[in-house]
């Protein structure tokens, strides 16, 4: 069995977090923009067969309602109490991820920290499923907020100064 040092311990766990929430919001962008090609797709083949722009819209509006989890969504318009601010922070983003992917996402943050806690490290079962959980709920919710910030930055036209 390999004892770690409690530095290497601390930085194999925040490049196991970063890998993970960089795995999952790159899984999540690669459906989005693969999914928004065909949606882009499909409308110009719509416009050129029928060119009508009631059409159009109509497959907009149905393209924006479909989701790809929609169950866990119907199960977070139950129990989410104020559904409609985290939906504003996804919105914010730029991109769009729903409110069933965020939770799944937050799910598997969880599940993978809880998992590595307990085979790299000597804790319990019940303080690495805690840490855990606490990983799962803030990795996704400071890469969202980071994501919102930047793109708002990006379209007020501030950027960082570089220091010099």
């Amino acid at each position: 069995m390999i004892i770690l040092k409690p530095d290497d311990l601390l930085a194999l766990l925040a490049a196991g977090g970063a890998l993970v929430a960089f795995a999952a919001i790159t899984l999540a962008v690669g459906r989005v923009a693969g999914r928004r090609y065909k949606r882009r797709l499909k409308s110009i083949y719509d416009h050129a067969l029928e060119g009508s722009a009631a059409a159009m819209t109509a497959t907009q509006s149905l393209a924006r309602v479909q989701s790809t989890t929609p169950n866990l969504d119907r199960v977070a318009r139950r129990w989410l109490p104020r559904r409609e601010i985290l939906a504003a922070r996804l919105a914010r983003t730029g991109r769009s991820i729903s409110i069933g992917q965020y939770a799944l996402t937050m799910i598997g943050v969880a599940a993978a920290a809880s998992g590595a806690l307990i085979g790299l490290t000597s804790i319990g079962a019940a303080p690495a499923a805690l840490l855990g959980v606490f990983l799962g709920l803030a990795l996704p919710y400071l890469v969202v907020s980071r994501m919102g910030k930047r793109r708002l930055r990006r379209s007020s036209g501030f950027s960082r100064k570089p220091s010099t």
